[in-house]
């Protein structure tokens, strides 16, 4: 089991849940997160998050701001709802 964040995309200022694997520094302090990108839809998204999925290469990466590191991806409500 993989452990995930809760992080703001920067740019959008849109929250999500990432895998932890999904994370690098730019090596300037700067976090960032690859993330599926393309025409897939959002329940694809949760999936990929969910099974904590490898990174694919075709995926962009975009600045995030960690708010929060836990051990278990539940579903987006409960992981609100507890902040």
């Amino acid at each position: 089991m993989g452990t995930y964040c809760i992080a703001v995309f920067s740019k959008t200022n849109s929250v999500e849940i990432i895998p932890t694997a999904w994370l690098f520094s730019n090596g300037e302090g700067q976090w960032q997160a690859h993330w599926p990108s393309g025409r897939i839809g959002v329940s694809q998204q949760v999936k990929l998050v969910k099974e904590n999925a490898a990174v694919n290469s075709s995926w962009k990466s975009y600045d995030i701001r960690i708010l929060k590191k836990f051990g278990k991806c539940f579903c987006k409500r409960a992981i609100y709802m507890r902040i």
